[in-house]
Order: C-alpha cells, then sequence, then structure tokens
C-alpha cells in the first residue's frame, strides 16, 4: 500500500492537506483506489470526499467550456453575417438609386436586372446558387405544386414557379415547378 494510506495516520478532513502534500488531482483515481481497500474509515472518507470534489471540478471545468464553446460559435456567426451584410450593402445602395430614378421605366428595368445580378453574385460567393430546372422532375430538388397533362414526357417539368437555391450542394428551399 501507499505509505500516504498507513493505518497510523489519522486522515480526518482537517488533517488531510498536511498528511497528503504531495497528492495531486490528476492522481487522485489511482491513490482513491488503493485508499478504498484500506481499513482506515477515515482514510476511505478522506478519499470519497477528495473523489466528489475532483468530480465537482471536472463537471464546472466542461461547464466553462461549454460555456466558451457557445460563446465563440456566436461570434463566428456574427462575423460571417457581418461580412455578408456588408457586401449587401451595396445592393440596397443600388436599390435605392434606382428608386430616384423611375421616371424612366426602360432605365429602371435595367438597373432593376443589374440589381439582380449583383445579388446572386454576392451569394455566390458565399455558396448559394439557383436550382436548375430544366429536365426531368427531381424531388430532391424539386418541389411539383401542379400537375397538368402535357405532350412533354411524364414528370417533365412545364413551368418554374418559384425559383429554389441550393447553398453548398445542399437545397436550402425546393424550386416550384409546373408538371407533366
Amino acid at each position: 500500500l501507499d505509505p500516504r494510506f498507513h493505518p497510523s495516520i489519522d486522515a480526518t478532513h482537517s488533517q488531510y492537506p498536511s498528511h497528503f502534500p504531495s497528492l495531486h488531482w490528476s492522481a487522485c483515481p489511482d491513490w482513491c483506489a488503493q485508499a478504498i481497500h484500506t481499513s482506515n474509515h477515515s482514510i476511505r472518507v478522506c478519499a470519497c470526499e477528495a473523489a466528489a470534489e475532483l468530480l465537482q471540478r471536472t463537471q464546472a471545468n466542461y461547464e466553462n467550456f461549454r460555456k466558451q464553446t457557445e460563446v465563440r460559435m456566436q461570434e463566428t456567426r456574427h462575423f460571417a453575417a457581418r461580412q455578408v451584410i456588408t457586401e449587401l450593402l451595396g445592393v440596397i445602395d443600388h436599390f435605392d438609386l434606382a428608386l430616384k430614378n423611375t421616371k424612366n421605366k426602360d432605365e429602371f428595368e435595367v438597373g432593376m436586372k443589374l440589381m439582380r445580378e449583383q445579388f446572386l453574385a454576392v451569394l455566390k460567393q458565399h455558396g448559394v446558387e439557383e436550382v436548375q430546372t430544366e429536365g426531368e422532375f427531381d424531388p430532391r430538388a424539386h418541389e411539383a405544386v401542379i400537375k397538368e397533362a402535357h405532350e412533354l414526357p411524364e414528370n417533365s417539368i412545364i413551368e418554374e414557379l418559384q425559383k429554389g437555391y441550393m447553398l453548398n450542394e445542399t437545397v436550402l428551399r425546393h424550386t416550384k415547378v409546373k408538371v407533366g
């Protein structure tokens, strides 16, 4: 047995630190296992108290880690949102300019198309793309809203009703389509 657990030592809780000065928390499982097998009740109680304290410290460390991780994740989300929003401010500026020039319908229409392209370019920089609707209906990317008879083959897309978008190969919103 470890000499720290010799029965001649009266290891009451108040004497614990002075009787075990070399004891380190990382060694707790080893000396607790030895203490459990000793016949000295005081040493066993002391070991149980130390194990309980170690458990509380470990639990507190885990809670601190969890809270720090949540804060870091929130900061990362804020940073990512800030970057995207900053890029979208240019699109808002163009909307303001277009709204000031509503007298000329042709220029207004051209401005709106340019803003849409600029907006899509910002989204594309961040991995967002439109879902393609050419060809056959794909339930992983399309949502059939209307089905009607048509001369095209069955499950062919007749019309796109609302665009769908993907983020890094994952569907954000299914494209709503009319199928034949």
